[in-house]
C-alpha cells in the first residue's frame, strides 16, 4: 500500500504525527532584509497543519420530506454551506471542487458500493475521502444522517464514519448539526484534534456607539452583544473551559476588572486593587487564578491573584509599563509586555516572577503575546522591519527560539489569539487600506485570511472553546 492510499487509514488510527511545519503568506511586500521569508524546510514549529492534506469531496446532502412536514430546502442549504465551510477552513483537507464530482451522488451508505467509489477516486475528482448524507423533515423535526467513506479502494472497511442527528427543524439547529458532524470528521482525520465548529470568539466593538464586549461563532455568524455598560469596556479574556469572561470597564468611574459567568449571566466577585488602574486580566489554565496589570501613576506591574482577585502577588518590579500577561497552558510561565528596556518588548517569566528573559530581540515594538494550546508557541505583534505602529503577527517556538512572520505589509495586525485546536489565529487589523479595525482569522501558517466583522470598529479578539 503506497503512501497516498494508506493516508486515510493512518489518520483514522490516529497515527498522524503532531509535528508539522509553518509556511508563510504569499508575498504582499518584501520582508525586512534581516528577516528572510521562511518555508517549511527552514523552520520546525509543531502545529497541527498537515504537509499532505487529504483530498476531500463533500457532496450536497440529499433532502427528503414527509407529508405535512416543514420544507427541508432551506435547512439543507444551511447544512451544506456550513459543513463545507467548516471542512474547508480546518487546514486538514484539500477540498475537491464540486464541478469535478460524478453525476451520481449517494445519500445513504448502501448507495455507494465499491464500483461506485472508483468514480470518486479517479480523475477528475481524484478524491481520497467522500462525505455525503441526507437531511429529512418529519413534522417540526429534522434528521440528518452523515457518512464518511474512504473511496481509494484500499481500505478493508470503506465506511469510516456514520452519524445520525435529530433536532428542531430550524436553520440554527441545522448549523449546529453541521458543526458537530464537521468536528467528528476533523477529529477522526486530523490526528484526534477536535474541530472548532462550535467554538466562539469574544471581541470589543464600538458599533453601538460605545466599546462593549461582543461574541460571535468562529466563522463570524451570530454576532451579539454581551456587556451593556454604555461605557468604555476593553480587553476580554475567557477561562480555558469557556465558563467565565473577564474584561476591563470604566463603568464605575474607575478602571476596574469585571468577571462574568457565561453560564448564569451573573457578575462574579473580583477584588480590584484600591485606586489602581486594573486592566488586562488573564485566566490561569485551571481557572483558579487571574493575572492582571495594575498601576498607580505612570508605572504598571503584573500581579497574580485568586480567581476573585484576592491575595494578589506582585510579579514584576520594574519602572515603566508591564502589561498584557498571558499564562502558558502547560507550565504556567507568563509572557508579558514591558517597556523596561525602552520600547515595548515581549518577555517571559516563571509563575512566581523569576527567571525573566526577553523574547523579542531586535528593533521595533513587540506587544500582545498569546500562547498556543500546546504551550510551545508564542504569537505576538511586532513592528520589526516596519514603521512605528505597523505591527505584524509573528510566531516563535519558545524552546528553540525559531521565529516565523505570518503577516506582511498589510497595515497594523495585532492582538493574536489561538483557536482551541491550535491550527488557527484570530487577530485585529486595519489591513487593505481600511480606516478602521476589524477582526480576522487565518490558519497558523498565515494563509486563508478571512474577515469576520464589518460593522463599526472591532478589536482585541479572544478565542473560546465554546
Amino acid at each position: 500500500m503506497n503512501h497516498r492510499n494508506s493516508k486515510i487509514a493512518c489518520c483514522v488510527a490516529l497515527c498522524l504525527c503532531a509535528a508539522l511545519l509553518l509556511t508563510s503568506l504569499p508575498v504582499q511586500q518584501q520582508p525586512p532584509q534581516d528577516l528572510p521569508r521562511l518555508n517549511r524546510h527552514d523552520i520546525d514549529i509543531p502545529i497541527l497543519l498537515p504537509l499532505d492534506p487529504i483530498k476531500m469531496a463533500v457532496a450536497d446532502f440529499k433532502q427528503f420530506q414527509e407529508k405535512d412536514s416543514a420544507s427541508p430546502e432551506a435547512l439543507t442549504k444551511v447544512f451544506n454551506d456550513t459543513l463545507w465551510a467548516d471542512l474547508a477552513s480546518s487546514g486538514v483537507f484539500n477540498m475537491v471542487s464540486k464541478s469535478f464530482y460524478p453525476k451520481a451522488v449517494p445519500g445513504r451508505a448502501e448507495e455507494l458500493p465499491v464500483p461506485a467509489m472508483a468514480a470518486w477516486a479517479q480523475p477528475p475528482a481524484s478524491a481520497e475521502a467522500l462525505v455525503f448524507g441526507t437531511v429529512s423533515t418529519k413534522g417540526d423535526r429534522m434528521e440528518v444522517s452523515g457518512f464518511l467513506f474512504d473511496v481509494t479502494g484500499h481500505s478493508t472497511q470503506p465506511q469510516q464514519l456514520g452519524k445520525h442527528y435529530a433536532d428542531e427543524a430550524l436553520p440554527e439547529a441545522s448549523r449546529v448539526i453541521a458543526h458537530r458532524f464537521a468536528n467528528e470528521i476533523i477529529g477522526l482525520l486530523g490526528g484526534g484534534v477536535q474541530g472548532i465548529g462550535e467554538s466562539r470568539i469574544y471581541f470589543v466593538s464600538n458599533r453601538t456607539g460605545n466599546k462593549e464586549v461582543w461574541v460571535m461563532d468562529y466563522d463570524g455568524a451570530n454576532q451579539h452583544r454581551i456587556t451593556r455598560y454604555n461605557n468604555l469596556t476593553l480587553g476580554p479574556a475567557v477561562s480555558a473551559d469557556g465558563s467565565k469572561l473577564a474584561y476591563t470597564s470604566y463603568f464605575s468611574g474607575n478602571t476596574e476588572i469585571y468577571v462574568l459567568s457565561l453560564e448564569s449571566g451573573r457578575q462574579l466577585t473580583f477584588h480590584n486593587l484600591g485606586p489602581h488602574l486594573n486592566t488586562a486580566p488573564y485566566f490561569s489554565p485551571d481557572g483558579n487564578h487571574i493575572a492582571f496589570s495594575a498601576s498607580r501613576g505612570p508605572d504598571s506591574e503584573i500581579y497574580l491573584g485568586d480567581s476573585t482577585g484576592a491575595n494578589p502577588v506582585q510579579l514584576t518590579r520594574e519602572r515603566g509599563v508591564n502589561i498584557s500577561p498571558s499564562i502558558n497552558p502547560k507550565d504556567n510561565r507568563i509572557a508579558f509586555v514591558s517597556s523596561r528596556s525602552g520600547n515595548a518588548q515581549v518577555y517571559v517569566m516563571d509563575s512566581n516572577g523569576g527567571n525573566v528573559h526577553r523574547v523579542s530581540g531586535g528593533g521595533g515594538e513587540a506587544v500582545t503575546p498569546a500562547w498556543s494550546p500546546n504551550g510551545q508557541l508564542l504569537a505576538f505583534a511586532w513592528t520589526r522591519g516596519y514603521a512605528p505602529g505597523n505591527y505584524n503577527i509573528f510566531v516563535m517556538d519558545i524552546t528553540r527560539g525559531n521565529l516565523v512572520q505570518l503577516t506582511y505589509g498589510a497595515g497594523a495586525n495585532e492582538h493574536p489569539s489561538w483557536s482551541p485546536d491550535g491550527r488557527h489565529l484570530v487577530f485585529e487589523s486595519n489591513r487593505g487600506g481600511r480606516k478602521n479595525r476589524q477582526v480576522y482569522t487565518m490558519l497558523a501558517d498565515g494563509t486563508q485570511v478571512k474577515a469576520l466583522t464589518s460593522a463599526g470598529e472591532n478589536f482585541t479578539p479572544v478565542w473560546s472553546v465554546r
